[in-house]
């Protein structure tokens, strides 16, 4: 590491826990496209049926990705802070920053509405995750002027505040109320079968919120000890585990929390739209994983272990991994019209296969995209 002054290289910790995220990931959607008992979607609203697991391993399988979103969205938070941080030493004025934010965010846009329509079930404008983090870089081209505590605690209150103001019925979706759907609504459905919406913008920002704010403390502490992210991570499992059992429909509107941590009905939550035992669960086990790495980000490089490498990997080109694996999971069930016919082992099975089958693609992009970092850093 260099002086806190100087431009620094990127923070392994962060590469590899996005990484980690990334394969977790691509575990959940080798299972919706292959698993023939996968669960419906965690939707904690009345009108969707109550989500329910074949077997205890289904139920894992599912419930250990439930990290990834509020991870995409903290991680993109954190990247984001830091990139403007830099770009900030470097003399660029804050009209540029802001431009290239929004710059970005209409990257995210295009992703998901154009490359990757097929993989969206040919939903037109459905608003899914990468357009969530792309509407938060927009509204953070203009909320980053805030001081940190602010952003922090406006985070922090959108995420814990989310059933006082979330809607408590799942909706039809329509062109009419799109605009409006995509704060707060959970939309699905409707005679257009358009314009669907399952990430809205709240509370989802408030993990971007957090994120920013963790990527600011990261650059103005190069060098900060791992201790207080594990002890923070700790604090908010335990916040959100009791959120849960006692919580009532506040803390989680899925049943079964009062039975206590030993129930495995306990350990399914709303993920849409994201509850507080949900989020504060989830984004305490990201600090924590993220606790785990950090004193990579100030040992020197010989001594890092090769292990990390495959992580790290992915986890420098999340974006380009996350286009390319849908279609490499997604392509044969489409074709062959096979999709959700397989066992969880034929899962596990294509999943890691899969894997195999990105690394080098991954590893070369990275390569290409430092070499031209200009044009290939928004991808």
């Amino acid at each position: 590491m260099t002086g806190a002054g100087q431009v620094r290289a990127r923070y392994w910790s962060i590469d590899i826990v996005r990484g980690v995220i990334m394969i977790i990931m691509a575990l959940d959607h080798a299972s919706a496209f292959y698993n023939a008992d996968r669960p419906r979607p965690e939707v904690g609203l009345p009108g969707f049926p109550v989500t329910t697991y074949a077997n205890i391993w289904q139920q894992i399988t599912r419930e250990v990705t439930h990290i990834c979103a509020p991870g995409f969205q903290f991680l993109a938070g954190a990247g984001l802070a830091i990139s403007v941080c830099r770009r900030l030493r470097t003399g660029h004025t804050q009209w540029r920053i802001s431009g290239d934010m929004v710059l970005r965010a209409t990257v995210l846009f295009f992703c998901e509405w154009v490359l990757l329509f097929k993989f969206m079930d040919g939903v037109p404008f459905f608003f899914v995750v990468l357009c969530c983090i792309g509407s938060a870089m927009i509204i953070f081209s203009v909320a980053r002027f805030l001081p940190l505590p602010a952003i922090a605690a406006g985070s922090l209150a959108v995420l814990l505040t989310g059933p006082l103001y979330c809607p408590d019925a799942l909706k039809p979706a329509a062109a009419a109320d799109y605009l409006r759907d995509i704060w707060t609504n959970i939309a699905l459905g409707g005679e257009a079968n358009a314009w669907f919406v399952l990430y809205p913008i709240f509370p989802w920002v408030g993990f971007f919120g957090l994120g920013w704010c963790l990527g600011s403390l990261y650059e103005r502490r190069p060098s900060a000890r791992p201790a207080w992210l594990l002890t923070a991570g700790t604090v908010m499992v335990i916040t959100g585990a009791l959120l849960r059992w006692f919580g009532g429909a506040f803390g989680d509107r899925m049943p079964g929390g009062v039975e206590g941590p030993v129930s495995a009905q306990f350990w399914i939550l709303a993920k849409y739209p994201p509850t507080p035992a949900f989020s504060t669960i989830t984004l305490g086990i990201i600090v924590m994983l993220l606790g785990t790495v950090r004193a990579l980000d100030y040992t020197a490089s010989a001594k890092r272990s090769s292990i990390w490498s495959i992580p790290r990997t992915f986890g420098r080109v999340a974006l380009f991994f996350y286009v390319a694996h849908l279609y490499l999971f997604g392509i044969i069930p489409v074709v062959t019209n096979t999709g959700r016919t397989s066992s969880l082992v034929a899962v596990y099975m294509v999943w890691l296969v899969g894997l195999v089958v990105l690394w080098p693609g991954c590893h070369g992009y990275g390569m290409l995209r430092s070499r031209y970092s200009k044009i290939l850093r928004y991808f």
